[in-house]
């Protein structure tokens, strides 16, 4: 994957639990790919099933302009709003003292 923008669509396919959805997710960003996400689409059910227990993770490269466009709002009462990544800043309380 090149070392570059992308954006994630993190797709419920109908019966994955919230919790279940939240862990995948944060394993997404904290895996060696994380750093590399800029944008997020869900996690949300996008493309839903009959109960079937899973998610797919699609990933794209961010190009010229994608970014904006996937910003623009949709007429698709269903498809989950853009949202931009924010990585946490560790805080120098949350760092170890010195010895």
């Amino acid at each position: 994957m090149p070392e570059t923008p992308h954006v994630a669509l993190v797709n419920d396919l109908c019966a994955t639990s919230v919790l279940e959805m939240s862990i995948l997710t944060h394993a997404l960003f904290a895996s060696p790919i994380g750093g590399h996400i800029k944008l997020i689409v869900g996690p949300a059910a996008m493309m839903t099933g009959l109960d079937v227990h899973g998610v797919s993770v699609s990933m794209m490269e961010l190009g010229n302009g994608d970014a904006e466009l996937l910003a623009q709002p949709v007429r698709c009462p269903g498809w989950p709003v853009c949202h931009t990544v924010q990585m946490p800043r560790r805080s120098d309380a949350a760092s170890p003292a010195p010895a």
